[in-house]
């Protein structure tokens, strides 16, 4: 029961970890296209300019601008950040379940609902499906385990309350009252 806690344990970081990933990837992703949006809006502005018979420096402005736009444009395309977006997200379902699945494996073992040779087998297939979503998730980056800690550590977003689950319970599966 010790490795199955263990492995749950890190089951939760990774899921945690893929889901801040996302969060981390889609604020990049906005923050190039908003930078893309206005070097070209500028550079459009600066080719404008040049039509209109402006010198040297506004010519000059306009160059760098339309390569700064050309070059976020290029790493967009390279990076692919919507593509990493839903890989990671691809990755965190799938965790999910698995996540559920070791819940409800720790639940049957302390309930005494299955005996240690069926634990035994429904560990080493959730480890089998474990090892299957790994080989296929993309890899995460330090800033989002950080995130993912503090996320799961100091805000306890994967916690709740006798309380604040009972909330979402009808009266006759409550806990407390």
């Amino acid at each position: 029961m010790t490795s199955i806690r263990e492995t749950f344990g890190r089951l939760v970081y990774t899921h945690k970890t893929h889901e801040k990933q996302v969060e981390m990837l889609i604020t990049t992703s906005r923050g190039l296209r908003w930078a893309e949006l206005l070097l070209i809006a500028l550079a459009a502005g600066g080719a404008i300019g040049v039509l209109l018979g402006s010198g040297f420096p506004f010519q000059l402005a306009t160059a760098i601008l339309a390569t700064l736009a050309t070059a976020v444009t290029l790493y967009q395309l390279s990076f692919d950040p919507d593509r990493s977006i839903e890989d990671h997200r691809k990755s965190a379902r799938r965790l999910w379940l698995i996540r559920e699945r070791y819940i409800n494996l720790l639940a049957d073992i302390a309930d005494g609902a299955i005996d240690e040779e069926e634990a035994r087998h429904r560990r080493d297939n959730l480890l089998a499906d474990l090892h299957a979503v790994y080989q296929d998730s993309p890899p995460t980056s330090r800033r989002a385990y950080a995130a993912a800690q503090t996320a799961l550590k100091l805000h306890e977003e994967m916690t709740f309350s006798d309380g604040e689950i009972d909330q979402f319970l009808p009266a006759s599966l409550r806990a407390t009252d």
